[in-house]
């Protein structure tokens, strides 16, 4: 079998990378094509058959994408773990503003839900870095070089080993976001496609 999957890199950080390790130790003869992409062509992949499955976050539509999984999550706070918010249980976004803000490009989901969370509360959240590249930020927050922002399927369990730490928004800061995964309506999904979303489901749900 063969699955190819359209997602946006929260999902293809860390999450996406150890599902298919762990299906592919099941199924050694099941290969993957993963792309990873923005918001707003992630369902263009499924229109247009070169994806059979969508892992997105806070997707901008889904006029064309019959959903198989919608899993809430919240974002967190990422930092090294010498920064003096880092032993906090959590903590407001004012906290977060008051230190430099390391961000992803406009049109992220991360992003998007930072920034309704500041213009509520009426806050600036300029960053003092942006990127598209979640490793990057990820570096220099581990560098002690500011705040960055997740959710939890984009944080590594390994963090405590790569000097972070990551710390939850506490309840009624930033609104949730939601993971969609999908698939294009009208469509049976190969075998392999279809035990692999079974698999995220289990994950997710752990």
């Amino acid at each position: 079998g063969h699955v190819r999957i359209a997602a946006t890199r929260e999902v293809t950080r860390y999450f996406l990378p150890t599902a298919i390790n762990e299906y592919r130790n099941q199924f050694p003869g099941v290969t993957f094509d993963v792309n990873a992409m923005n918001r707003e062509d992630v369902e263009q992949q499924l229109v247009e058959h070169h994806a059979d499955l969508i892992v997105v976050f806070q997707p901008i539509k889904l006029s064309e994408v019959h959903t198989l999984i919608h899993a809430q999550q919240d974002v967190h706070c990422v930092m090294s773990a010498t920064h003096s918010l880092a032993n906090q249980d959590a903590f407001q976004l004012s906290d977060c503003t008051k230190y430099d803000l390391l961000m992803s490009k406009r049109g992220d989901g991360v992003r998007e839900l930072i920034e309704g969370a500041a213009v509520r509360k009426g806050l600036r959240c300029d960053p003092a870095i942006e990127s598209n590249d979640p490793a990057f930020l990820e570096r220099v927050a581990m560098e002690d070089g500011g705040l960055s922002f997740a959710i939890p399927i984009g944080i590594s369990q390994f963090h405590t080993k790569n000097r972070l730490t990551s710390v939850p928004m506490k309840t009624g800061e930033v609104e949730p976001g939601f993971l969609f995964v999908g698939q294009l309506r009208n469509r049976t999904l190969p075998v392999a496609a279809a035990k692999f979303v079974e698999d995220i489901r289990k994950r997710l749900e752990e």
